[in-house]
């Protein structure tokens, strides 16, 4: 069997190019605030703070091929390091820096991923430690008390779940297409949030690099009742009020024809019951489909255990879907936790077909 890339080969051709990927409070909270338990050092009206976390895992099919040298070896069964993350923020006045470093081998790293035949970023791929490189790399600058600037290396407003960092996450991996979305590229964003409306621009270099053809994306997001979604999926630390924000994006990188990909997402939470999802509709640059997925959470024991399940429709030729459940165990909140998930892929092509156990875990400071 040939090595399982999440079973989706079919969602676009080999040679498409990939997108890029809440410039709302999901992005502005990655600054000093989101940081205020990390270690913080003020000196000559400057501040730095440092804060970092570990994702690691053991993941096991018997469908899965590892092994490529041996056609059939089916032998998924090993332990990973899917994060090893530093990030330093530091502020002076109105302008701020983000910096965020990662040494594990996983696709964070990518600019312009390679297309769905060449991500990487599969159920129950496997990663060691590799050389540390950059992620994030911005400069903020305030414009007004609600509106801000950056300018660097970071990720295009488009999906809320893959601008949130992999320790908030809700099971081991991000969604298909919140992985897909959740890289890197260069360029300038403007945001900004009036009450209940968030919003991003952002003009990126897109696939052609420095070339001059640009990628411009977009989103808003509205808080329709209750209050705007936090740094973390699921049902862990949204209070007992209903909550409900639905979000809208739009990419469109000059450089492809027809490269355009407009996104719908929302986010319900009442208690221990949390409930999201994404739908994606990709122009004819991108493959033509209109993948989508949903997921829903419930805190059984509250501030401990977690239950959760998430469906994906890929809108493959062959019909891909995956299902993942899972269990999360708390101790500290997202900052110290475990995940056991079940993930199984099916398809109208066998050999695309798996059922993979991960177990992880999440320690950060």
């Amino acid at each position: 069997m040939n090595k399982f890339v999440l079973g989706a080969l079919a969602l676009t051709a080999a040679s498409t190019p990939s997108l890029a990927g809440e410039a709302d409070s999901l992005i502005l909270d990655r600054d000093i605030e989101s940081l205020a338990s990390s270690l913080t050092q003020n000196s000559g009206g400057s501040t730095v703070a440092v804060s970092g976390f570990l994702r690691s895992s053991y993941a096991f099919s018997g469908d899965v091929d590892t092994d490529t040298s041996t056609a059939g070896s089916q032998d998924l069964g090993g332990f990973s390091i899917d994060d090893a993350r530093l990030i330093v923020t530091g502020s002076i006045g109105k302008y701020g820096v983000v910096l965020e470093m990662d040494g594990s081998a996983d696709p964070d790293f990518a600019t312009t991923p390679a297309g769905v035949a060449g991500f990487t970023g599969a159920y129950g791929a496997t990663g060691g430690v590799g050389p540390v490189g950059v992620l994030d790399a911005y400069a903020t600058f305030a414009i007004t008390d609600q509106i801000k600037g950056q300018i660097g290396n970071f990720r295009p407003a488009f999906l809320a779940s893959s601008l949130r960092q992999e320790d908030g996450l809700l099971f081991q991996d991000r969604s298909f297409l919140g992985q897909l979305f959740a890289f890197r590229d260069q360029g300038v964003q403007f945001s900004g949030t009036f009450e209940m409306l968030n919003f991003a621009l952002a003009l990126q270099n897109g696939t052609d690099g420095a070339g001059d053809e640009l990628a411009i994306s977009g989103r808003a997001s509205f808080t329709v009742m209750g209050a705007a979604p936090g740094k973390t999926e699921g049902a862990l630390g949204q209070g007992d009020d209903t909550s409900f924000t639905v979000g809208v994006g739009y990419y469109d990188d000059a450089n492809i024809t027809d490269g355009t990909a407009i996104a719908v997402d929302g986010q319900f939470g009442m208690g221990q019951l949390s409930a999201a999802f994404e739908f994606v509709d990709l122009d004819a640059g991108f493959g033509d489909t209109t993948p989508f997925n949903a997921q829903v959470g419930f805190m059984v024991v509250p501030d401990e255990w977690e239950v959760a399940a998430r469906y994906e429709d890929f809108d493959s030729a062959t019909d891909t879907t995956a299902i993942t459940v899972g269990v999360n165990w708390y101790h500290n909140g997202h900052a110290a936790k475990w995940h056991l998930n079940y993930i199984t892929v099916t398809d109208d092509v066998s050999a695309n077909e798996a059922d993979i156990v991960q177990l992880g875990m999440t320690a950060a400071f």
